[in-house]
């Protein structure tokens, strides 16, 4: 789970990941793996862009994207043993295509006790 601890240590020795003042109430990182996500029990996959303690982004195949509105579940694969379950029931925010044929994905984490939202 993405807390507010683990995200402010993330970000102190990475960096936000921003590009001119940050807009966002919570700073991004970014990050650069594969990424499982998935509508009642249909996995997909895609890339991941970036996560910060409310929300993530990632790269989809424009086949199957998912719309605005949709719950998913949203796991960064880290690498080949290791994967980072991020939200069970992340809610998508932001579709929209860009080039190559694929689409930006935004999802907001869905409230959990613990979690500052």
């Amino acid at each position: 789970m993405l807390t507010q601890t683990l995200m402010s240590q993330i970000v102190d020795h990475e960096g936000p990941l921003t590009f001119g003042p940050e807009r966002r109430a919570h700073a991004r990182v970014g990050y650069d793996c594969p990424v499982r996500w998935g509508i009642e029990g249909q996995e997909r996959f895609g890339w991941a862009r970036d996560a910060s303690e409310r929300g993530a982004g990632f790269l989809v195949p424009a086949h199957g994207a998912p719309r605005v509105g949709d719950r998913i579940r949203v796991v960064f694969q880290l690498d080949n043993c290791w994967e980072w379950v991020i939200d069970k029931q992340a809610q998508v925010r932001y579709c929209e295509p860009v080039e190559g044929g694929l689409y930006h994905v935004g999802v907001q984490f869905a409230p959990r006790p613990g979690r500052l939202n």
